[in-house]
């Protein structure tokens, strides 16, 4: 029998348990910060409107939606993916930018279809 004072050392998590782990963080992380995101878009959306662009609430969404997406091109990739390895960093911005671009021009022509302004 052992020493009822001795010390058991905890079991070390199993290489399996650490990438469930790192993956569960992970996820937290992304909806971090997505939540950080989707506050910042609302943030400068709301300023926009409320100041400058009183006349123009469309073109406020948009660029409030430009710096969200910025934003969370480098938060996801400081936080969330910073452990993986990655290319080149230019190409995957440039590739993340033509991203962005097509997707505001494409949400921009169906509310254009569907209002007849951006205004």
């Amino acid at each position: 029998m052992g020493n009822p004072n001795e010390e058991v050392a905890a079991p070390t998590p199993d290489f399996g348990t650490r990438q469930k782990m790192r993956q569960r963080l992970r996820i937290v992380y992304f909806l971090g910060v997505g939540g950080v995101c989707f506050i910042l878009t609302l943030v400068v959306n709301y300023g926009l409107k409320l100041t400058i662009l009183t006349a123009h609430p469309t073109t406020a969404f948009l660029i409030a939606n430009a710096v969200s997406t910025v934003a969370s091109y480098f938060l996801s990739r400081r936080f969330t993916f910073g452990d993986i390895a990655h290319g080149l960093k230019r190409v995957q911005f440039i590739k993340f930018v033509v991203m962005s671009v097509l997707a505001v021009g494409i949400t921009s022509a169906l509310y254009i279809s569907r209002v007849g302004s951006l205004g």
